[in-house]
Parts: C-alpha cells; structure tokens; sequence
C-alpha cells in the first residue's frame, strides 16, 4: 500500500504554516521560521507528486532502501 499522503500531507501542512506566518503574523522571527517552513514543505510536495509508488513505499516505509531510490532523493533525506 501507498503512503502518498503521508509527504502531501507534511508539505500542505509547512506551506500552509509559512503562508500563514508570513502574512498574518508580524514580527521579526517570522521571516525566520517562515522561510525555513518553506524549505521543509517543497521538497515534501515535490516528492508527493511526482515520486513513482515504489520510490513513496521506500521512503515512508519501515524496510530498507534501493541504492536508486536513495541517490535520486538524497538532496531531500
């Protein structure tokens, strides 16, 4: 079974958070955890999206990794 919800979710959830932060919020520190929400929920989003259904069982599940699957998402683990 596929856990494509689990990085859609994650990414909705930290882009939805930094938006948020970043026009309804004010204050300095805002432009610090905003950007850094951001950083963590693209990369989710993209995965959810485009990632094959093994590469999603690899990731979000509890056995081990292809060499393949690992070199094509390093930028992202």
């Amino acid at each position: 079974m596929s856990n494509r919800h689990v990085p859609l979710i994650i990414g909705g959830i930290c882009i939805g958070a930094a938006i948020w932060l970043l026009v309804g919020v004010t204050g300095w520190w805002r432009f610090i955890v905003g950007p850094v929400l951001l950083f963590i929920g693209w990369p989710a989003l993209k995965t959810g999206l485009f990632a094959s259904t093994k590469e999603i069982d690899e990731l979000t599940g509890t056995g081990s990794m292809s060499d393949e699957t690992a070199q094509k998402f390093k930028d992202r683990i």
